[in-house]
């Protein structure tokens, strides 16, 4: 096997320093979690632990609408004062139907410590699942 050149390492190790674009290499830690939210309801998929700072990748919204009703299923962020930072995805409905999305970013979208990421519908005959994945680093 060939060992990568010095050249190489270096524009690793400059991509390394690059927040938000691939993980620390020794204090990552992977984070794939996913949550549902039945009827008119919402549900913590995520909460960033104290001292550390999550890099949000990629997020995936399915959703269903049993009925025809106006409504919508959404993904969205809140920081730790419960004030809604970004809606990552919306799905909005008029009749009855699935959906599904998924997202990626590059770079991450930074979330700090105490921030958390939901999975909400507005109406009963929704029913929508959920998965966020990225990566935790100590602050």
């Amino acid at each position: 096997m060939n060992r990568p050149t010095n050249e190489v390492l270096g524009r690793l190790a400059f991509l390394a320093n690059t927040r938000g674009i691939i993980p620390d290499p020794i204090d990552a830690t992977r984070v794939n979690v996913g949550n549902v939210a039945l009827g008119s309801a919402t549900t913590t998929i995520y909460t960033v632990p104290a001292n550390k700072l999550f890099f949000l990748t990629n997020v995936t919204l399915q959703s269903r609408e049993s009925a025809a009703a106006a409504g919508e299923a959404d993904v969205v962020v809140y920081n730790g004062s419960a004030v809604l930072q970004y809606y990552i995805q919306r799905q909005l409905y008029d009749v009855a139907g699935h959906r599904g999305l998924s997202q990626q970013f590059i770079p991450a979208l930074e979330l700090s410590a105490g921030w958390y990421v939901v999975v909400t519908n507005n109406h009963a005959n929704i029913d929508s699942s959920a998965f966020i994945t990225g990566w935790l680093e100590s602050v």
